[in-house]
């Protein structure tokens, strides 16, 4: 399974604008809620957040990639926010982020998600991968981008 099969049309922004982890995890639920993929956009987000109580998924490098494996969506799901600002994100190395992949799974596909979390993270390790990401201005850059994958 490729990155750009787990996208919807409405869940990209290359704008994004939040005021912290907590309000960054809101709007990409809230951008994802529409999904014919989602089942139950609370419970959604209410897993990504006990997920994120555990540990922080702002990994470092300006990118955070949270994520949980959920029965209330049906199908894996990708949101990505692009913020030219960062956004404070309780990252491993204490700097805002840049760059939020947020990947859903559901339950009964939890092998899924480890294959997706790794191959964003090959994805964002290419050479000016996060340069172009964050130099994009629109839904359809970032999905030409992704098609390198």
């Amino acid at each position: 399974m490729k990155i750009s099969d787990c996208l919807v049309k409405k869940g990209i922004e290359v704008d994004f604008k939040a005021t912290g982890k907590s309000s960054a995890i809101r709007r990409l639920c809230k951008i994802l809620a529409d999904s014919s993929r989602v089942i139950d956009y609370k419970k959604m987000m209410k897993d990504i957040f006990i997920r994120e109580d555990i540990e922080s998924t702002g990994i470092g490098e300006f990118i955070a990639l949270p994520h949980a494996r959920t029965d209330a969506v049906s199908k894996p799901l990708i949101a990505i926010a692009i913020s030219k600002k960062g956004i404070e994100f309780d990252s491993l190395d204490s700097r805002p982020v840049k760059i939020i992949f947020m990947i859903v799974v559901p339950i009964k596909q939890s092998k899924q998600l480890l294959k997706l979390l790794a191959k964003v993270t090959q994805f964002l390790k290419k050479p000016n991968t996060k340069q172009e990401l964050l130099a994009a201005e629109s839904p359809g850059e970032i999905i030409k981008i992704l098609k390198k994958e």
